[in-house]
């Protein structure tokens, strides 16, 4: 294929992904909030859209990680972000499932260790402790007392599917693995049926340029998370008290 041709098929940059991802999150968060104020039918629609997100951040998150010129403090950003909603989380809503920036966070962890093992084959075995240390957390102790860490080991592990390969297409295909094993993982979760249409996902990093864009709004992205929460619940709660 010609390079005006590859360019013309690569249509979003890493910013351009942030973008789409945030709106489909949006859009999810906005089903999940308002349930019970419109027909199931429109409430399943929402979260179906809504599951295209995560795997855009996931490997937004193996670029960012992969090509930031900090790596520490990409990951305490995500790790202090998370924890102060976490926080939140526990005082409004009594609720012990880690969210989001704690299982990007434990991806940059997996991705470092990758990284060694292609480096150095004895790091190997560290690199298979630590997805296996990691199940017990993710799996087997979710559900105590209502614990839980958001997707699961195989949402960990997604971003580093990511970064498996040279190529683009090599990269994506290997993404696409990681995609299916995460709907498998979930299939007995309440949205585990649902969970597939992040296969939809594919397409649109299929047009990933491989740029970071021109305006990265890095801080922005973190702050919407929490921000764009607050918003939601503010607005269900106060049309909560006209009904």
């Amino acid at each position: 294929m010609r390079l005006a041709e590859k360019e013309r098929l690569s249509l979003f940059s890493g910013t351009a992904l942030k973008w789409i991802a945030l709106v489909l999150m949006t859009v999810d968060h906005f089903g999940l909030i308002f349930y019970g104020f419109f027909p199931f039918s429109v409430y399943r629609l929402l979260r179906c859209i809504g599951r295209l997100s995560f795997p855009i951040f996931a490997f937004s998150t193996a670029e960012g990680f992969r090509y930031t010129k900090n790596r520490r403090a990409y990951v305490l950003r995500l790790l202090v972000l998370g924890g102060l909603i976490q926080l939140a989380y526990f005082l409004f809503a009594k609720s012990l499932e880690l969210n989001i920036f704690f299982t990007l966070a434990l991806s940059t962890l997996f991705i470092l260790l990758y990284e060694k093992a292609l480096a150095d084959k004895r790091m190997i075995v560290l690199f298979v402790g630590s997805v296996a240390l990691a199940f017990v957390p993710c799996h087997l102790l979710s559900g105590f007392y209502g614990f839980s860490v958001s997707y699961g080991l195989f949402g960990a592990l997604l971003p580093l599917f990511a970064c498996i390969g040279k190529e683009k297409w090599q990269r994506l295909l290997s993404f696409g693995v990681g995609c299916v094993l995460l709907c498998l993982s979930t299939v007995t979760a309440p949205l585990g049926a649902w969970q597939w249409f992040c296969l939809l996902a594919l397409p649109i990093l299929a047009l990933y340029n491989g740029k970071a864009g021109k305006h990265r709004f890095k801080y922005f992205f973190y702050l919407y998370y929490p921000l764009h929460l607050v918003l939601l619940w503010g607005l269900m709660l106060l049309l909560s008290s006209w009904r």
